[in-house]
């Protein structure tokens, strides 16, 4: 049975998505072999690759800062983008036990659909062969003006000591067991964007480019094109590099779900601090101070783990995960969170375990105590039935929901929370 538009997102989806990796070219092929990498690039192409669902949505979802979005600032923000966000594959991708493909009623697939379908499987696919999670990902300024050289899309410090950059493609085709002409021009233009760019202020030591497709066959599994640009090597530590994007990726989220708190606060500053140091892990291990000069602590209120921290806000009832929920235009509730370990990691400023840290991606169905003020609470649309659910609780509304939440690897924790079936 297919599940496509609304239904996938609020229906159980298929735990993975399976991809068929390929080299483009036997020269591509030749040139991604001498990379230090080759063993994992030679695995990932040897069988279809298998990506959690979770980690596609998450790559789907949560990469749109390239587009110079301030996404998830507020509540404001991301009400007003989640939705959109989430309904944009209303009837243009359909998901089954297998993979995922174009409907065979769609005659030409929406632009928008292709590029972050594109970047959702590219990420996943280079992501495998360095071991990343998502808040590893960063994406490249744009330069503007008369001399700005072609930038890739995203940005990575790797383990194995290496800057790496992608450039994502994705496209839509009858058949996508062939390199077709629409894929040869995606080729023609990674390998221009790559030669233009030269060494431009985004200079890497491992350029990849990758081109998703899908088509509209039965049980034909997702394609993903594997080039390899020419790289560039430069003297930048690169895991200086990946320290700030995991720092700045707790920062973003910790201030996101709780703006106004002392944690946030004190990470957006010690973030401010290592951008100025020329060895940012001088401060390993130098954990954060509340306003009193007392370290930060987080003492359990429950048996399930969950924390001070999130003692006024939603969370997942049956394990150690917080944040909050917000609605899009009187349609379904969303649940954006995080692993309460990530509180841990950023107030202890462990660098080693801030770098190490990943989880394995899961979809899970699971019940979400929605808690708001009274006011917030009072301007969702809600069915009377959803209503009626609700209680009050030290001065908080607290409503219970259940939906498939979204895991990913690197400790984020969302999904919809559908009005329907709860009413």
């Amino acid at each position: 049975m297919l599940i496509s538009g609304a239904m996938q997102l609020t229906n159980p989806l298929p735990r993975n998505i399976k991809v068929d990796v390929s080299y483009y070219s036997e020269a591509e092929r030749q040139k991604l072999l001498r990379f230090p990498t080759a063993a994992a690039i030679e695995q990932v192409v040897a069988q279809p690759l298998e990506i959690p669902t979770a980690e596609f949505l998450t790559y789907y979802l949560f990469h749109r800062k390239k587009l110079g979005i301030e996404a998830y600032a507020n509540y404001a923000a991301i009400a007003r983008r989640a939705n959109t966000a989430l309904s944009s594959l209303t009837d243009c991708i359909e998901f089954d036990e297998t993979s995922i493909r174009t409907p065979i009623q769609v005659k030409a697939q929406l632009n928008e659909i292709c590029e972050h379908v594109g970047e959702a499987v590219g990420l996943s696919v280079v992501s495998r062969i360095h071991t990343l999670t998502d808040a590893d990902w960063l994406p490249i300024p744009q330069q503007y003006g008369a001399r700005a050289k072609p930038t890739l899309d995203f940005q990575i410090a790797a383990d194995e000591g290496l800057f790496v950059q992608v450039e994502t493609k994705g496209s839509t085709v009858a058949d996508n067991s062939a390199r077709s002409s629409a894929v040869q021009q995606h080729s023609r233009n990674i390998t221009v964007k790559k030669e233009k760019a030269g060494k431009d202020a985004y200079a890497t030591s491992v350029r990849y480019g990758t081109i998703a497709v899908l088509d509209r066959r039965a049980k034909s599994l997702a394609k993903c094109w594997l080039l390899d640009p020419e790289p560039e090597v430069i003297p930048t530590d690169p895991r200086h590099f990946r320290l700030l994007a995991r720092m700045r990726f707790l920062r973003d989220w910790i201030s996101f779900i709780s703006p106004q708190s002392q944690l946030a606060s004190a990470l957006a500053t010690r973030v401010n601090d290592l951008g100025y140091l020329s060895d940012p892990f001088q401060l390993s291990g130098v954990p954060l101070l509340r306003g009193s000069g007392e370290p930060f602590s987080f003492p359990s209120i429950d048996s399930v783990g969950h924390t001070t921290f999130f003692l006024r806000k939603s969370r997942v009832t049956d394990g150690p995960a917080g944040g909050v929920v917000a609605q899009a235009y009187g349609d379904d509730l969303y649940f954006f969170g995080i692993q309460e370990r990530l509180l841990v990691l950023a107030a202890e400023q462990s660098f080693d375990d801030v770098l190490g840290f990943r989880l394995e991606p899961d979809t899970l169905e699971k019940t979400v105590q929605c808690v708001f003020t009274p006011s917030r609470f009072n301007r969702l649309q809600l069915p009377s039935t959803v209503r009626a659910l609700a209680r009050e609780e030290n001065g908080l509304v607290v409503l219970e929901l259940r939906g498939h939440i979204n895991y990913s690897r690197s400790g984020l924790v969302f999904g919809v929370l559908p009005l329907e079936k709860s009413a």
